[in-house]
């Protein structure tokens, strides 16, 4: 396995790669990594530690846990794209909802997809496209 492709095999098991105060790999993984990829990890480990001190750092990504995308209805495609806005912080300041005023309209939009994911789907939605329409007038 070349660098390359161990990084969209990490990517793609949500493995976080990140450098150690003292300069070392270290991994964060929500399951135990098999035993190849530990090892390809090691192999191409001053590759890695490379592309993580010369990388810009990552937009900020809303994470969608894998039960939800076997459960839940994706989000409507103009709700979604507002939640992609305000996951790579595209969205600034606050905005007067029907439901009330709000100071952080990206903040309230990430946390709505969050409360869609984890449970309360129905009134998330509602959330989200109150805050759709008033952030598509701006």
């Amino acid at each position: 396995m070349n660098a390359a492709a161990l990084r969209q095999e990490l990517a793609a098991q949500h493995v976080v790669l990140s450098v150690s105060e003292s300069g070392r790999l270290k991994y964060e993984a929500p399951t135990a990594l098999p035993h190849e990829l530990v090892e390809a990890m090691k192999e191409h480990r001053d590759e890695l530690l490379n592309n993580l001190r010369t990388a810009s750092p990552p937009a900020p990504q809303l994470v969608i846990p894998s039960h939800a995308t076997r459960t839940l209805p994706r989000l409507p495609g103009p709700v979604a794209s507002m939640v992609a806005a305000a996951a790579s912080d595209q969205i600034k300041g606050g905005a007067v909802l029907p439901s009330g005023l709000v100071t952080d309209l990206g903040g309230y939009v990430l946390a709505w997809a969050a409360a869609y994911l984890t449970g309360e789907p129905a009134q998330a939605l509602a959330h989200l496209v109150e805050a759709r329409a008033v952030w598509n007038r701006a």
